[in-house]
């Protein structure tokens, strides 16, 4: 979990806290008296519930709307050259709640056509780590096409660097 998410899944622990279970702060003060409090069942399960929803609101939020908060996002976590011989490098990872898996390239295609507008990408599947639908896919063409503007933004982020990173050029 990043920082940013951390401090905001504290904020919003803090608020359901304070509006769902009338308590000042969850920190602990050393005093019985300011520590411990009676709460009755259904204030206890209108938190849980308020805290299920804002887990559930949190895998929904659209990626950052900036390239530099959407690339602040990107994790590797696995780089393999491919299997069955050529230059090719399979790539995966995450970026702003999406999940990516790449086929990069350290030159560009013979046929412009197989990879993704000159990005040295010649497949690419990005899968939505809230529902597990695929929202985008290229296979030497598209076969499922970005499904909307913040998806086409993943995908152009990925296009932008994603060979050079691999290849560190």
């Amino acid at each position: 979990m990043t920082k940013r998410e951390q401090n905001r899944m504290a904020k919003e622990i803090a608020k359901i806290a304070r509006e769902t279970l009338r308590l000042e702060t969850l920190e602990a003060r050393n005093s019985d008296r300011l520590d411990f409090h009676e709460q009755a069942v259904w204030s206890i399960k209108d938190a849980l519930v308020a805290a299920y929803r804002a887990g559930q609101n949190a895998t929904k939020t659209p990626p950052a709307a900036t390239t530099e908060d959407r690339l602040d996002t990107l994790r590797i976590t696995k780089m393999e050259k491919r299997a069955h011989g050529g230059e090719g490098t399979w790539v995966c990872g995450t970026i702003a709640g999406y999940k990516f898996s790449a086929l990069v390239f350290p030159e560009h295609a013979e046929n412009p056509e197989y990879e993704i507008a000159d990005s040295k990408i010649s497949k690419l599947w990005i899968k939505r780590l809230a529902d597990q639908k695929t929202v985008f896919n290229w296979d030497r063409g598209a076969d499922v096409q970005a499904e909307n503007d913040t998806v086409q933004a993943i995908v152009d982020d990925l296009c932008a660097g994603l060979a050079e990173h691999t290849f560190a050029r």
